[in-house]
């Protein structure tokens, strides 16, 4: 690796490095409130604090990593330009092309960290984060249970006693269970129970060890032994509707691993296995892009293209997400609708890099016949 390559290379990663630290105390600082937020209010115990901040900032490696390689190559560029080191490159016959090489090393350094996070980190860590929020639920449903005392349901629908709770605090031993409905009434008496989360908004109290007793309104008993028998809890924000379960399965599609996904042949799942592939491609654009966009002439000062590169990256970032549910919906060409995407930024930072090349060509020659 030439000296050059290395001098870029090292300028552009430090950069990066840098912006990266920051986006990610900026988005823990904002996550940590709403953390700290369900510690005080109940809904996540106080020893899982730092483990789900820890699951946060993984997944949010997912999107501020592409933000902050494509501010980490401009703040390096412009740092160039300031010191006038592209000016020194031009007039020893180096124009931006040549750059193109330590890019290439660069974007392929990102593209192996942006593809490993992509597709196995976030996923990993959307599916631990799931899980930590399942203990948290079920720690919050039988501490919301108060022991020696008879606790209502808010519909009304049961009657639910305890006489004490485990030594682990995972179960409620000595339990009694009277429920109500237009069927009937039933009674449970079981020696423990305990929270089972089978899904987001789905809970199950499920007793183990005891006897059920229904009483239809005919007058009649059934009675039965059971070692395990479950009742389904009311959630009072449980998602309804086509567009809520919609929302629950791309929440479900976006925790499985990349193996499943290519398992899986459903629409939701195609859409987040193309969207996943793609990240590493919307990286290297981001790459060409912040080269191309770095240029400024030599009164300008660093940050003269910040504002408009970050302008070209949320235009291009919505583009993709916008054509991302074009491919859930199976609309236009599908699955190729992020391709062409990407194809069409790769025209423009084609035509930029000519102009720029066009334009640093004479003084390249210049210094060369010189």
């Amino acid at each position: 690796m030439r000296k050059l390559d290395r001098y870029c290379l090292l300028e552009w990663l430090g950069s990066s490095v840098a912006v990266l630290v920051v986006l990610i105390l900026v988005l823990m600082g904002t996550a940590a409130l709403k953390v700290l937020r369900d510690v005080v209010e109940g809904r996540l115990p106080g020893d899982l604090l730092l483990v789900m901040m820890g699951w946060n900032m993984v997944t949010s490696l997912d999107v501020i990593l592409p933000l902050s390689v494509f501010l980490g190559v401009l703040l390096g560029m412009g740092r160039f330009y300031r010191d006038s080191e592209m000016a020194a490159m031009l007039a020893s016959g180096i124009g931006l092309s040549s750059l193109l090489r330590p890019m290439l090393y660069f974007g392929a350094l990102v593209c192996c960290v942006s593809i490993f996070v992509a597709c196995f980190a976030a996923p990993y860590a959307l599916q631990q984060r799931y899980e930590l929020q399942k203990i948290a639920s079920t720690r919050s449903a039988l501490s919301g249970i108060a022991a020696g005392r008879f606790n209502a349901s808010s519909d009304g629908q049961y009657t639910l006693f305890v006489e004490r709770a485990s030594a682990d605090k995972k179960a409620l031993e000595s339990v009694f269970l009277n429920s109500f409905s237009i069927e009937g009434n039933g009674l449970v008496t079981a020696d423990s129970v305990q929270v089972l989360q089978q899904s987001e908004h789905v809970r199950y109290l499920v007793f183990e060890q005891g006897h059920h007793y229904q009483f239809d309104s005919k007058g009649s008993t059934r009675e039965a032994d059971f070692a395990r028998y479950g009742v389904r809890l009311t959630e009072s924000n449980s998602p309804v509707g086509e567009n809520a379960q919609n929302q629950l399965s791309k929440k479900s599609i976006k925790r499985q691993s990349t193996n499943d996904l290519w398992r899986n042949d459903s629409v939701i799942a195609r859409a987040e296995l193309y969207w996943r592939l793609s990240t590493p491609l919307f990286c290297a654009m981001l790459l060409m892009l912040a080269l191309v966009l770095s240029d400024a002439k030599p009164r300008q000062g660093r940050y003269a293209r910040l504002g408009i590169a970050i302008l070209v990256y949320i235009v291009y970032s919505n583009v993709l997400s916008i054509v991302r549910l074009t491919v859930e919906r199976e609309q236009f060409l599908g699955g190729f609708n992020l391709w062409m995407v990407h194809l069409v930024m790769l025209v423009i930072i084609g035509v930029l890099f000519w102009q720029l090349e066009t334009l640093d060509a004479p003084a390249a020659a210049k210094a060369t016949s010189a």
